[in-house]
């Protein structure tokens, strides 16, 4: 969903929707007319209002409708209804996953999925698995408790040296630097 949303907002000419193919939902109905009212209305702090119950309405979308949506691919190749699952399983597994097992998993070739996640991402299976890997561990940098030997081990690397040089590849700096970067900016005046 990140990866729409970016390249929705900030990439002009990309395809910009989702699809849902679902039955009516009288829940989402209820806040899309409130969304007209309070538009409509001018009231005081109506911009405000209207943005939250946006907020409210996609929330609401993606948590009872995420399994009907399908996602435009980006290549202008038939689209994939698998591919939030897909994603999905490769966020939870991202630790251990490969190719061939996800490929397996959802009963693809090796190479159909790779070429599926290049589509609609842009990136090589091995690099999304890596970005996943460092966004959780840069999540456990952020609490001073985890010792960084077991963040290395919670991100899937058996080699720490291999995972110090892909961090200082993505961030620019060490592990350690990044948690006390963090820490810094985050410290309460």
């Amino acid at each position: 969903m990140y990866s729409f949303f970016s390249k929705a907002l900030f990439a002009p000419g990309s395809e910009s929707y989702l699809y849902f193919k679902s039955m009516p939902d009288p829940s989402l109905d209820h806040i899309f007319f409130r969304i007209l009212d309070e538009y409509h209305s001018r009231k005081n702090y109506f911009s405000s209002l209207v943005n939250a119950l946006l907020t409210e309405f996609f929330i609401q979308l993606l948590r009872d409708h995420e399994k009907d949506v399908i996602v435009p691919n980006p290549s202008g190749h038939k689209p994939e209804e698998n591919m939030i699952f897909i994603l999905k399983y490769m966020d939870l597994h991202a630790d251990t996953i490969t190719l061939k097992e996800l490929a397996d998993f959802f009963n693809y070739s090796e190479r159909q999925m790779a070429r599926i996640i290049k589509d609609y991402t842009g990136q090589t299976f091995t690099g999304l698995i890596q970005n996943t890997r460092m966004a959780k561990a840069c999540q456990s940098l952020r609490r001073p408790d985890i010792p960084i030997s077991q963040i290395i081990r919670d991100a899937g690397y058996s080699n720490a040296s291999h995972f110090y040089d892909v961090f200082r590849k993505i961030y620019k700096m060490t592990p350690a630097q990044y948690r006390k970067q963090y820490l810094q900016e985050t410290k309460v005046v």
